[in-house]
């Protein structure tokens, strides 16, 4: 067992091993960690200090590339261990998810309730006002996508009222006959999105179908035009109810110009 020592290290005396270590996140994602910047969140890297002297960074790589983009921090806090060198600090890196808890979803979404979040607390009472809980379930009153629905409010880290209008049109048409799945939601998120909108005929439509038909529908057409945007998960919804009825709605999902079958 190694032993490991606290220390601030210089931010500029920090390295990176391509070698083992993943990629760097993306910039908007890096620019949101900037706008809020938290030495609670931030915590201690974990780093490797070579026979030369120099430090590795072997968990901790997105922090570091933040805090090498704000002017005010000039040292970061650190546990370091000796390392003997990149295939050391890579069975480290490998090893260390055995130790560090992956918070889910569900998890995340009720320490965000707990928090007062405001995102989270809008969705729970759009959730609650027809009856529905989020949860990792696959009871018929249970939101099984809190991971997708949370992200896809708070995308870019603003609040985006039509995921509310989507999620309610899910749950009216799941109406308590089966749970809501992403493909679902995405479906009816993507609908409002783009500012089609789903009548009560429409939902009583959607109704009569069971949830294995609505399940297979959509993967059907995500395998005709992949699952990238929601697209396919809402013309297989709209291919649904618009059954022997004209493709009203289909030109604002479809794009101009294209052809849907």
């Amino acid at each position: 067992m190694k032993k490991v020592e606290f220390a601030y290290i210089e931010k500029t005396l920090l390295r990176v091993d391509p070698d083992y270590q993943r990629p760097p996140v993306d910039s908007g994602k890096r620019n949101r960690m900037k706008v809020t910047w938290s030495w609670e969140l931030c915590g201690a890297l974990l780093v490797g200090k070579r026979p030369d002297g120099s430090y590795w960074i072997v968990d901790g790589q997105q922090r570091w590339l933040v805090a090498m983009e704000l002017d005010h921090i000039h040292t970061l806090p650190c546990m370091v261990f000796a390392s003997g060198g990149s295939e050391e600090e890579a069975c480290v890196f490998k090893d260390r998810g055995v130790f560090v808890t992956q918070l889910s979803p569900h998890v995340k979404f009720k320490a965000a309730l707990q928090g007062k979040d405001q995102a989270a607390l809008d969705l729970f009472e759009c959730a609650q006002s027809m009856g529905y809980r989020f949860a990792s379930s696959a009871a018929v009153d249970s939101i099984d996508c809190v991971g997708t629905v949370y992200g896809r409010y708070t995308h870019r880290g603003r609040l985006h009222p039509h995921v509310l209008v989507g999620l309610k049109y899910a749950m009216r048409i799941a109406n308590m006959q089966y749970h809501i799945t992403s493909d679902l939601f995405i479906a009816t998120e993507t609908i409002a999105r783009r500012g089609s909108i789903l009548s009560d005929k429409d939902i009583a439509k959607a109704r009569t179908y069971s949830g294995e038909t609505v399940a297979k529908k959509i993967r059907d057409m995500k395998l005709v035009l992949g699952t990238e945007g929601g697209k396919a998960q809402a013309l297989a919804l709209l291919k649904l109810i618009n059954h022997n009825r004209p493709k009203r709605n289909w030109t604002v999902l479809a794009g101009e110009n294209e052809e849907v079958e």
